[in-house]
């Protein structure tokens, strides 16, 4: 019952949802109509579409289903949802009272399942036949008797007064339309656009024939459905008796009884009066005004070489009655997204044979642009408020000149004189506002049979368009030329003002009037037509600035002002906004706008925010502070802290209290970390327990980061549109901010995420950290939209002295170019320099004229500064001393400042700041926001700060952080008040302390200041804490205060392990090393040592330190022990944990041995390290930590020592048990509830796993470990499951083009966190698949150049591991390529290098099988013993997993077996185990595994001369390889065997039927590879 049903009849409108929705429309309807402003209609119709999506369960909108025949109902699109809204809003209520009173038809059914349509001009309906039928919609609908009587008696006259037949209805849009009756020809123009025509004419002195507005099927629209609706046209002087008498009948009926009586008792001028008071009419007429002046100028500038040329015109010539030409119709659209699509205005097709090739209806659609719109208007001007508004929808009615007759053609010196048009415009505009009186001159003049303009033309002679044309042979009649006579009247708009009509529509009429009268005519006059045009768009969209005129009080109170508009190129928000509707389509992923400092970047985003967020989007903001970089990611906090802000205030509502939840399930318990940074999120969570120390740096900021994500993508969700976040200022953003954004950018690539940042450019290096983000990004195909914004256009400017003076822009041009020349373009100067003016009295308010007025002279002949930071100090210094050290002081702490510090200020240092800073709040250099005050801009910010002296400045850093500092001690959990201290501080340095014993409390703030830091990962500004710590402690600071300056150096050592800086890190450890009393003391910088050389795959230095460290602590190892050595270590250790159960160990007491507990974290750490480059003595690792672990008691690491030893015991054949102890470091690791290590145990556990559970099932084990890695920040074991998981894929035969696709995903994420090795890992088995997939002819070789290395000797010598990898991708490359002797080589190398790999039992078991197989085949080429035994080994391998599990390995086995069994020349068992190798790969759902046996199969038979049996494995093997997606090995399969064929159809013809020529390499390239092989079929 809270579905809104789309459709007609009694089934939608009876619907119980339709009813509830009218209901909720009614409500809001009056104040729909009420207002006039975009955004709050806008706001009105989400309002009522979200209350009907919170009821429960939710309200949709259905409509029903064209597909399906049974009647079933669809979910409409969001867009249309809110189009039947805004439409039913808009209806009158009397038309809802006729269509709701039939009782079937839903008022807002007309606009259902349709997409409105542009403009189209009416056409003018038939003669009668019947009266009754010759009343219009728009008169039957009025419902005032008398007007209907009238038009019925006229309609009586017309039909008795003419014959004529009836024209046909034509829909042809580019050609003149012919029809010739009894006693007259009429002839009209159409155009591209335009809907069919049919003209009626009648010889009626007045030409009061009704014109009645139709769309055929055949007009435009912008969408597959035409809107099946009318609008009602009629005569301009009609509708201005319609609209009066309509406006009057509606007081009448909302008036209390007395008040209608009184209205009824009202003259006819009262009325008129009262009815021009009315925002209604003057709303209406203002549009219909619009659309003529825009009908002409778009006539001027399309037609007047035309016009010129064929002596003709396309309007009423001067002294003619232009009102009696006019039609007035309404147009009712949705707002598109394109510019006002105004027709251009129609032509009389004269029978001349000049005309006859003119295609007049292209000539006229060709100059319907955008082009002929004046810019000037800026942001809000005609050309662009279509993009700024999607949604709202007008009623609003047009006007057309129609075409003149033959007798109407003027002089053409007259008709051609723009000022002419002018004039007789403004008689019409005055006619139009007077409501239907024309001027006392024009009234006399016509009297007397005078033209209006003095014209010898007599008006009261009838007016008949078939008097054009001659009656025999409907030819045109020759032109009757008239005498111009200047007159020099001027026609006053005393009525107009005496009506009530504003002031300025006046002045408009009045400049229009008075243009043609040279002596007496001014400046302000009009001389353009576009002018017009302009001033008329401003007064409709504008109507507070340029129609109803200033308020003369209030401007003497607050003189001028500024405003928050830019006036930048449309384009740069059309492109933000296409960004947002379409991110896919536009090719970007993130937009940057760039330009100089005032330069209107801020105002752009927000006006985009506007954009959005009357969209229905979520838009978040923040701003980096050049003064607050200090601060921990200072915008991305902002943001989201408004965000949780929304949601609690919000949090009665569904959707708030859904994204709630969605934020607690998705967050969890990690929130706690992601609060450190986003504060507000508490609110939701309801608190979090205390977090423990960060023990691992790198992965403490890859979980915040990881967490943003998580964050970022539940509101992304949760959001029926895109989620905006906009960061201001990024050239002063923080190291730790530019990673967060980068990795954000990563995530959401072509999401529904948008980000949006600001940046200066001026003075930014190539080296700028944003440069370098914007460069990285795009290596990754990551790319951003780069918005370059520049000084202003002298258009631009003109508009914004125009929109702050509220004056038509014609008439502030001369005092704009001025402004242009001081400032060259930029806003901020420009804003500025006004105010300045205003100041000065050089720009004054006029009481008399109720206007701004200004001395040119003197503002052009003023000096002024060239640089706009040298205006602003020089404005600044114009304050009162007190109003400048108040911004000073505020300058010292950023662009911003909570009220809170400012009041530390105040009390501890004895200032009286706020009085001051109020004052200049008053003066426009500061604003008031968020419970602080805020610099209007950052230049004024700059400017502040740069009058003071730069000892002066230190001093005040000082001072003030001094302050805040003491008052910090006393509130220790108000961290944003601890980094500003601690960061003015900072910035006075040491030397500028007064009190010199305040050195080590400093120190000890900065340790907390840096703390704090690293609890929110943000490292760098924890780096910079803890060096300034340093600093202040002094000379002989180990001696003095050894504890601190331990602190400050190990966690400084930390924080540069973390953000990269090695440099750094070896100068720290070099003073810990040295000063150290105990060896305990170094452990955590020589750990961090260890793990930069494993970062960068100096191996052999990191296992070298390593087992120092290890010795140091009691730990000595014996390496490079034998095979059988290693061997009884895992069995002693086997028989220690084979009679404990996995209870009792789990209930093993926790180690407490601070020693015992640095030996697990470093034994664990050099694992992955003996793995890549001495496999050997990873037992010898892994026995050690199970040792220490039972002897010593568990750790979170422990379970990495079983793990590891659980994968030992599968490599050597003890599968089962290797098995039990993979699932006991899993319950390891749930019993600590360390996510620290689950992302490794995962990765080893799973290698086991796989050999006894079925592959296809382990698939989702790898997926598991790369989540739970990411949130714990453990990036390199999170990319390492990715990497698995392609493997696996890849193994068990999933669709290539996916695993391709996954695996460049995996390099581009490992590319994007500079972890290279991880990249050397990925590529080569991505380079196979590529090779698989593509069909073009390329090389084998990898070229390491796209991994990064330069060199095979880095690989080769630095990462055996690697190499070894390397070289078996080459050799399974050349073995599938069928290329033996490239195969043969790199197999030989792949042994050279073959390690003893004791944990990663999956990559050996893959290697071993093709191995395997290419050793078998080596050895029938060569007969070299050596090669069969390799192969044999791997089968032996292959029996002993298939013992385990049949399902992997079984078919592994047989194809072995077969391949073995090929070699001894024993082809019955051969053939035998070929054919057990297909049927368990069918079986187990291995397609790779069943296409490479049946393709060895066909080998073998092919070799035996079983040509048949060749044949069935081959197109078996075809088959397989096009399902698996291997195309390029398809294709070499086929010609392969079409080249064998030929062969021995040469050899022996008669063998072999026809061929036929499809077999061909050729046909086989044309035509995308069959599925069934021709020969063989």
């Amino acid at each position: 019952n809270q579905d809104v049903l789309f459709g007609k009849g009694r089934i939608a409108f009876n619907h119980e949802g339709n009813k509830q929705y009218r209901s909720l429309v009614e409500l809001r309807k009056d104040e729909y109509l009420a207002t006039t402003q975009t955004k709050k209609k806008q706001s009105i119709v989400f309002k009522i579409l979200n209350q009907i999506e919170s009821m429960d369960p939710p309200g949709r909108f259905l409509m029903t289903d064209s597909n399906d025949n049974t009647g079933g109902w669809v979910l409409v699109d969001r867009q249309k949802a809110i189009d039947k809204i805004s439409h039913r809003l808009r209806e009158k209520k009397k038309e809802i009272k006729e269509k709701t009173e039939k009782g079937c038809v839903d008022p807002a059914a007309e606009s259902d399942n349709t997409v409105h349509s542009g403009t189209h001009l009416p056409f003018i309906t038939p003669k009668c036949t019947d009266s009754n039928d010759c009343n219009s919609n728009f008169i039957r609908n009025s419902g005032e008797s008398s007007i209907m009587e009238s038009k019925h008696e006229k309609n009586l006259e017309l039909k008795n007064a003419s014959n004529s037949e009836l024209l046909p209805n034509v829909n042809n849009s580019n050609h003149i339309l012919h029809s010739a009756a009894h006693s007259s020809s009429l002839r009209t123009a159409t155009m591209e656009n335009l809907t069919t025509h049919s003209i009626q004419c009648a010889s009626d002195a007045t030409i009061s024939e009704r014109v009645n507005v139709r769309e055929s099927k055949a007009g435009r629209s912008r969408g597959s459905d035409v809107r099946k609706n009318s609008a009602n046209t009629m005569l301009l002087r009609e509708w201005i008796t319609h609209e009066i008498d309509s406006l009057i009948s509606s007081l009448k009926n909302e008036s209390m009884d007395s008040s209608a009586d009184d209205i009824a008792a009202l003259s006819g001028d009262e009325k008129i009066s009262l009815a021009l008071s009315s925002r209604r009419y003057i709303n209406n007429a203002l549009h219909i005004a619009h659309s003529l002046s825009d009908q002409i100028c778009k006539g001027e500038d399309g037609l007047a070489s035309f016009i010129h040329e064929m002596n003709t015109t396309f309007l009423p010539p001067s002294g003619y009655d232009w009102s009696s030409k006019i039609v007035v119709f309404l147009r009712s659209e949705t707002k598109p997204s394109e510019s006002f699509d105004f027709e251009p205005l129609p032509l009389c097709a004269e029978n001349d044979a000049r005309l006859e090739n003119i295609d007049i209806g292209v000539l006229l659609s060709s100059n319907n642009d955008d082009s002929l719109v004046p810019q000037s208007v800026g942001i809000d001007g005609e050309d662009s408020c279509k993009n700024y508004d999607s949604t709202e929808c007008h009623d609003k009615y047009e006007a057309r000149i129609l075409p003149p007759g033959e007798n109407e053609v003027g002089d053409v010196e007259e008709r051609n004189s723009e000022t002419q048009r002018i004039y007789h415009l403004g008689l019409v505009f005055y006619e139009l506002f007077s409501g239907g009186k024309m001027p006392s001159c024009i009234e006399a003049s016509d009297a007397k049979g005078n033209s209006r303009d003095g014209l010898g033309v007599d008006l009261s002679r009838r007016l008949n368009i078939s008097d054009a044309f001659e009656p025999s042979n409907g030819k045109l009649k020759e032109r009757k030329k008239g005498r111009i006579v200047k007159s020099n009247n001027h026609i006053s708009t005393n009525l107009l003002r005496s009506l009530g009509v504003p002031s300025r529509l006046c002045d408009l009429i009045d400049n229009m009037l008075v243009c043609p009268n040279t002596n007496i005519s001014e400046d302000e006059t009009y001389s353009h037509m576009t002018d017009v045009r302009s001033d008329l768009y401003l007064m409709i969209n504008k109507p507070e600035k340029f129609l109803n005129g200033l308020d003369a009080e209030k401007m003497l109170t607050t003189g001028l002002k500024l405003n928050d508009e830019s006036y930048f190129e449309q384009k740069e928000l059309e492109s933000l906004c296409d960004l947002y509707r379409s991110p896919c389509d536009c090719g970007h992923d993130y937009s940057i706008i760039l330009g100089p400092s005032g330069i209107g970047k801020t105002v752009l985003a927000k006006q985009f925010e506007d954009y959005v967020i009357s969209n229905g989007g979520v838009f978040l903001s923040g701003k980096f502070d050049q003064f607050h970089q200090a601060t921990p990611f200072v915008a991305i906090t902002s943001a989201f802290n408004d965000y949780c802000n929304f949601l609690i205030s919000d949090i009665e509502s569904k959707q708030s209290a859904a994204v709630a939840d969605a934020l607690r399930e998705a967050l969890g318990q990690d929130a706690c970390y992601l609060a450190e940074v986003v504060p507000n999120l508490c609110m939701i969570f309801g608190g979090f327990k205390q977090i423990e120390g960060v023990q691992n740096c790198i992965n403490a900021q890859k979980r915040l980061q990881y967490l943003l994500c998580r964050f970022v993508g539940v509101i992304t969700i949760s959001s029926p549109n895109p989620v905006v976040i906009f960061l201001d200022d990024l050239q002063w953003a923080d190291p730790a901010s530019i990673s967060t954004i980068n990795h954000l950018l990563l995530a959401f690539r072509r999401s529904r995420f948008l980000f949006v940042g600001s940046c200066r450019d001026d003075n930014m290096s190539r080296e700028h950290p944003i440069r370098q983000m914007i460069s990285s990004l795009s290596d990754l195909r990551v790319h951003g939209n780069l918005i370059k914004m520049s000084l202003y256009s002298k258009d631009a400017v003109n508009s914004m002295v125009s929109d702050m003076l509220c004056l038509s822009p014609r008439l502030t041009r001369p005092l704009s170019e001025i402004m242009y020349q001081k400032t060259k373009g930029s806003p901020l100067f420009l804003l500025r320099l006004m105010l300045s003016l205003s100041d000065e009295g050089l720009l004054q308010f006029n009481l008399s004229r109720r206007r701004w007025e200004w001395e040119e002279e003197k503002i052009h002949s003023r000096k002024i500064p060239e640089d706009v930071a040298e205006f602003l100090t020089n404005a600044i210094e114009r304050l009162s001393p007190d109003v400048q050290d108040a911004l000073c002081t505020l300058s010292c702490f950023g662009a911003y400042a909570h009220i809170s510090v400012i009041e530390v200020i105040e009390r501890e240092v004895n200032l009286s700041l706020q009085r001051s800073l109020e004052l200049a709040v008053v003066d426009g250099y500061l604003d008031k926001i968020k419970g602080g005050y805020m610099f209007s801009h950052d230049r004024v910010q700059e400017a502040a700060y740069n009058m003071m002296g730069a000892q002066n400045r230190i001093m005040k850093h000082s001072q003030y952080g001094v302050a805040l500092a003491l008052h910090t001690i006393h509130n220790e959990h108000d961290v944003d008040l601890l980094f500003t201290a601690v960061d003015q501080i900072n910035r006075g340095g040491p030397e500028n302390l007064l009190n010199a014993e305040m050195r080590p409390l400093i120190a000890k703030l900065n340790l907390k200041a840096g703390k704090k830091a690293m609890d929110m990962s943000d490292f760098s500004s924890a780096l910079s804490f803890f060096d300034h710590g340093i600093h202040f402690m002094g000379e002989n600071h180990w001696s003095k205060y050894y504890d601190l300056s331990l602190q400050l150096f190990d966690n400084a050592s930390k924080c540069s392990y973390a953000i990269g800086d090695h440099r750094k890190l070896g100068i720290l450890s070099e003073q810990i090393l040295s000063f150290s009393k105990s060896f305990e003391d170094k452990l955590n910088v020589i750990y961090h040592s260890i793990s930069i050389f494993c970062d960068t795959s100096v191996l052999d230095k990191a296992i070298e330190k390593g087992l120092w460290v290890l010795s140091t602590l009691g730990e000595n190892l014996t390496l490079s022990i034998s095979r059988e050595g290693t061997l009884a270590l895992i069995n002693e250790t086997r028989a220690m944990l084979h009679n404990q159960p996995n209870n009792v160990i789990l209930n093993y007491a926790p180690m407490t041995m601070t020693s015992k507990i640095a030996a697990m974290k470093f034994l664990a750490r050099l694992l992955l390290s003996l793995i890549m480059a001495r496999p050997d003595d990873v037992p010898i690792f892994v026995v050690e930590m199970v040792h220490l672990s039972l002897s010593h008691g568990l750790t979170p690491m422990s379970a990495i020592g079983i793990v590891y030893f659980g994968s030992i015991l599968a490599s050597i054949g003890n599968i089962e048990e290797g098995y039990r102890f993979v699932k006991l470091a899993k319950d390891l690791v749930d019993h600590f509830g360390s996510k620290d290590v689950a992302g490794e145990v995962i990765l080893i556990a799973t290698q086991t796993v796989g050999c006894v559970e079925p592959m296809q099932s382990t698939l989702e084990y790898h997926l598991d470990g790369h989540k739970i890695a990411l949130e714990a920040g453990d990036t390199r074991n999170a990319i390492l499951n990715l990497i698995f998981h392609c493997n696996y894929l890849f193994w068990t035969g999933a669709k290539l083009s996916h695993v391709k696709a996954k695996y460049e995903n995996v390099c581009n994420f490992a590319e994007g966190h500079n972890l290279l090795s991880l990249v050397l890992n990925a590529k080569p088995l991505l380079r196979t698949i590529e090779i698989l997939v593509d069909t073009t002819e390329r090389s084998i070789v990898l070229d390491y150049g796209l991994l990064g290395v330069h060199t095979e000797d880095f690989i080769n010598t630095n990462n055996p591991h690697a190499a070894m990898m390397s070289n078996f991708q080459l050799m399974y490359i050349s073995f599938f390529t069928r290329n033996y002797h490239k195969m043969k080589e790199f197999a030989e190398i792949y042994f050279e290098y073959k390690l003893n790999t004791w944990i990663l039992l999956q990559i050996n078991v893959s290697q071993s099988f093709i191995c395997g197989l290419a050793s078998f085949w080596i050895h029938r080429q060569t007969r070299d013993n050596r090669w069969l035994m390799r192969g044999i080994q791997s089968k032996n391998l292959m029996k002993r997993l298939a013992d385990s599990s049949q399902w992997n390995f079984l078919q592994k086995f047989y194809l072995l077996r077969a391949e073995e069994l090929y070699c001894y020349q024993q082809y019955e068992e051969a053939e035998i185990s070929y054919d057990r190798a297909i049927s368990f790969a069918s079986k187990h759902k291995f397609v790779n595994d069943e296409a490479l046996a049946s393709e060895l199969a066909g080998y073998f038979a092919n070799d035996v001369c079983e040509e048949s049996g060749s044949s069935e494995y081959f197109t078996q093997a075809y088959k397989k390889y096009r399902e698996w997606g291997a195309s390029a090995k398809a294709s070499m399969l086929f010609q392969y065997i079409d080249s064998t064929v030929q062969s021995r159809q040469s050899t022996n013809p008669d063998q072999y039927h026809h061929m036929d020529n499809e077999t061909s390499i050729d046909a086989e390239k044309k035509r995308s590879y069959p599925t069934n092989l021709p020969f063989l079929s």
